[in-house]
């Protein structure tokens, strides 16, 4: 018989934010990137625009994530991106990781528009898992070992 699986712990200081605080952080990173996005994809030809906008959007998230632990969203709503294990701010690695599992389902519908169905039912299957416990972690937390505290 096997062992049963260890209990999950928070990271030191871990405040679990609210579901709301946690849209409301999402809405303000939207806003934030909404003008530089318009304006990359609308002024450069094609594939380009896209592909700049793609850079701005993950520099955005990965780099602010690592520095920090926050974009200018979770800084407006108070929450922050933490390791699981120890409550440090993400390295590099875990901020691309976290991103990337959050976006690949977008990436792969770029290149095959026909699968923005599935693109989407990825992107839910992603974040869903924020509603319930343990720790309240989408898959993209689990993949980077990361949480999202208050």
């Amino acid at each position: 018989m096997a062992a049963p699986p260890p209990a999950l712990r928070a990271p030191p200081g871990f405040v679990e934010p609210t579901f709301g605080r946690r849209i409301g952080g999402a809405l303000v990173d939207l806003a934030v990137l909404f003008v530089p996005v318009l304006l990359l994809r609308s002024g450069l030809e094609g594939g380009l625009g896209a592909t700049a906008a793609l850079v701005v959007v993950a520099a955005y998230h990965v780099v602010l994530t690592a520095r920090d632990g926050r974009t200018l969203g979770k800084a407006a709503v108070r929450t922050k991106v933490v390791d699981v294990d120890s409550g440090a701010v993400p390295s590099l690695g875990q901020a691309a990781r976290r991103w990337l599992t959050v976006i690949a389902g977008s990436l792969v519908a770029a290149v095959i528009p026909a699968l923005d169905l599935v693109a989407a039912i990825y992107g839910l299957v992603v974040l869903l898992p924020i509603l319930s416990g343990p720790l309240h972690r989408g898959i993209h937390d689990r993949v980077a070992s990361t949480v999202v505290t208050g």
